[in-house]
């Protein structure tokens, strides 16, 4: 009886929301790839299918577990402290008497992303009713009649085929990956959701192979950055990373 005692008056410990908010931004997708490869079989064969995306190589830095978990499960005070050294009239940041520029070409290298293509940042206002068909097809059969992709549907979504290995349409397991990471990393938003916009240019081939994705990361990174400057909030998750890549 005692011992429940004790262990009722344990007070947890506190996490601050910078570090959840930090955190939470990493482990689904490198816990994600890890469940894939200890499932094997016919989920790695999906996988096949990015080898024809721009994507293929930021997507294996998780398959070989290149990011840990240990590595990035860390209070993210130093990140807060680079991105306010960011001069919004400069577009850069002020180390000193120095300003130092992040460039889309910096963000290719980081991403392991092809430089050339259009960039299509800000994507264009749509809905689901206006999507084509194949999009509005895509999006019913995974995740129903929704407003918005969100992140948590679409991890709740992924985790659901790698329980069931059981694929409606193929490709579609790697294009939820795709999703995720726009999502995680390219287009992070305090809202947790994609718009509705580049859905057309993920599931179309020609189109996604189209897109500077570097420099549509920049656009997005730079407003993001120059809108944390002049309306304090907090920072989406992973607009940090290229920050991190190039300026430590």
């Amino acid at each position: 009886m005692e011992k429940a005692k004790k262990t009722e008056g344990k007070k947890p410990k506190k996490v601050s929301q910078k570090q959840i908010q930090y955190r939470c931004s990493l482990l689904p997708m490198i816990k994600i790839f890890k469940k894939i490869k200890e499932k094997g079989g016919y989920l790695i064969d999906q996988l096949n299918y990015l080898k024809q995306t721009p994507f293929e190589k930021f997507m294996l830095v998780f398959f070989k577990e290149i990011l840990s978990i240990p590595a990035f499960t860390k209070s993210s005070t130093t990140l807060d402290d680079i991105i306010e050294t960011f001069s919004i009239n400069d577009e850069a940041f002020k180390v000193g008497n120095i300003f130092l520029k992040i460039k889309p070409e910096d963000i290719a290298i980081i991403f392991s992303l092809p430089l050339s293509g259009v960039n299509i940042f800000p994507v264009p206002k749509m809905s689901l009713q206006i999507l084509p068909d194949n999009c509005k097809d895509f999006v019913l059969r995974n995740f129903g009649t929704i407003e918005h992709i969100t992140k948590d549907l679409t991890i709740s979504k992924i985790n659901n085929v790698l329980e069931t290995q059981q694929f409606q349409h193929e490709n579609d397991f790697p294009k939820l990956l795709i999703i995720l990471a726009m999502i995680t990393f390219f287009f992070p938003d305090n809202q947790r959701y994609l718009p509705w916009g580049y859905i057309p240019y993920i599931l179309d081939q020609n189109k996604m192979n189209s897109v500077s994705w570097p420099v549509s990361i920049h656009h997005s990174l730079i407003r993001a950055l120059t809108t944390f400057k002049t309306k304090p909030r907090n920072m989406p998750g992973c607009s940090m990373l290229p920050i991190v890549s190039t300026a430590i």
